[in-house]
């Protein structure tokens, strides 16, 4: 009987430590799978400076050109500093990315998306562009 009460506290325990170790290991074998790339890319100021300084953790563009090529786990490079890829989400328009990304994340100097729109966003893409080629959200981590 003590066994059995011993097999029931632990169960959890092992169940979860087993199901981590799966994880990972699958989790490795997909990253064989596919090789990390490194890119570097350009992000003007003062954008850059809040990824930098990790005020900022989604990096924003068209889903053209090398950003549509990377996946999780590349690798992004910003001067000398290296973020990982953690996610990558596909929106049809910066109107969406921002309301359903957090503003802070893609934009710690704005509040409001309208502004964001008009002050930002015009300076770098035209609506055409948008509508053609999309918008990608690109979650980061610095490693």
């Amino acid at each position: 009987m003590w066994n059995l009460e011993l097999l029931l506290i632990f169960s959890p325990i092992v169940m979860t430590i087993a199901l981590f170790f799966i994880i990972f290991k699958v989790n490795t074998k997909l990253k064989n799978l596919n090789p990390i790339e490194t890119f570097k890319i350009d992000i003007q100021e003062p954008y850059k400076t809040f990824l930098l300084s990790w005020d900022k953790i989604i990096e924003w563009r068209l889903d053209k050109w090398k950003f549509n090529k990377m996946k999780i786990w590349d690798i992004i490079q910003v001067d000398d500093v290296e973020f990982e890829i953690w996610r990558k989400q596909k929106y049809s328009s910066f109107k969406e990315m921002l309301e359903k990304e957090w503003i802070q994340n893609v934009l710690p100097d704005k509040t409001d998306i309208k502004d964001w729109l008009k002050n930002v966003y015009y300076k770098f893409y035209t609506p055409e562009d948008e509508k053609k080629y999309w918008v990608v959200a690109i979650e980061l981590k610095k490693i």
